[in-house]
């Protein structure tokens, strides 16, 4: 896990008729593999590390000679009405994760990945 977020949906001054949340992440990462690059599925998670995946993306690292072998990958994402209105004065947790995805699908072959910072994870609830 690189973050965690516990959004309240008491939100007074929204209005809760039609509700987004607004989520941004940044986060630097690099690799030490020089031969298969590395790449990184970033997700936002709600309810717990492990729960119902709400967004993904994935971004690598390749193996081009001029590359560097570090990245700052950013991101946002717009969660719909239906969330917030089933969570309605409640409280939810989302989670942003990272996974380490294979570079060679037929030998399973991961480059390794290290969070070398920053890590940002922010949200808003828009009405």
């Amino acid at each position: 896990m690189l973050a965690e977020l516990d959004i309240d949906f008491y939100c007074d001054e929204c209005d809760m008729n039609n509700p987004l949340i607004f989520f941004a992440a940044t986060v630097g990462w690099a690799t030490t593999t020089d031969d298969s690059g590395a790449v990184a599925e970033f997700r936002i998670r709600r309810g717990s590390q492990r729960g119902e995946i709400v967004f993904a993306t994935r971004d690598g690292i390749g193996v081009d000679d001029f590359e560097q072998n570090a990245r700052t990958t950013s991101f946002i994402h717009v969660e719909g009405t239906n969330n917030v209105v089933r969570n309605r004065n409640k409280g939810v947790k989302y989670f942003l994760t990272i996974t380490n995805l294979p570079t060679n699908v037929e030998f399973e072959l991961s480059g390794t990945i290290i969070i070398t910072g920053p890590v940002a994870f922010i949200a808003e609830i828009k009405g």
